[in-house]
């Protein structure tokens, strides 16, 4: 699948807790293993992240096209994606404190 065309990753989020009761054991545990933690996605390679959720690496890649993207690869860009743009919008709203000369 395109990058245009994958899903969006708050999207994927909303869906895997809305389907969570419906999903298959082992499609179960990825979308578990991604609640629990996100950045864990986007962070690592299949082969660790499939360890992390107890499934083997072709569930995680099945678990992916179920959800809409091409693989693997798709979903952690997706991911990715999704926790820059929450670090740079969270940059963008701190703002720096002024510098208080001491007395």
């Amino acid at each position: 699948m395109a990058p245009e065309t994958a899903p969006e990753w708050p999207e994927i989020i909303v869906r895997i807790r809305n389907e969570l009761h419906t999903l298959t054991p082992q499609n179960r545990k990825v979308a578990i293993c991604i609640l629990q933690d996100p950045m864990l996605l986007g962070l690592c390679g299949i082969e660790d992240f499939s360890t992390r959720s107890s499934v083997s690496a072709a569930s995680v890649v099945r678990f992916a096209q179920y959800m809409g993207f091409s693989g693997f690869r798709d979903m952690r860009q997706a991911c990715k994606q999704a926790i820059l743009h929450r670090l740079h919008s969270a940059a963008r709203t701190k703002r720096p404190q002024p510098i208080r000369e001491l007395s």
